[in-house]
């Protein structure tokens, strides 16, 4: 929560208009579902998302939730490491 917190304040200190959430996976739907229909359903303009910085062999072999987001998302993504 207090990463959450920090990054409202920077954002907020630099004139962007912020909302942080932390979403629970209530109805057992996949968390990029979760994420996808959130956004969605809110009319974001924008969601963040990190990076864990995965190899690029990692990468081949597994299917990180921010490339799921990025490919299942009907808004922008951003991807952060």
């Amino acid at each position: 929560m207090q990463s959450i917190s920090k990054i409202e304040l920077d954002a907020k200190n630099q004139g962007v208009a912020i909302r942080g959430e932390i979403l629970d996976d209530e109805d057992n739907s996949s968390e990029s579902g979760v994420i996808t229909e959130y956004a969605d359903k809110n009319n974001f303009d924008l969601i963040v998302r990190e990076s864990k910085g995965r190899s690029k062999l990692r990468r081949l072999l597994t299917e990180g939730l921010a490339n799921v987001v990025v490919n299942n998302a009907k808004t922008l993504v951003l991807v952060v490491r």
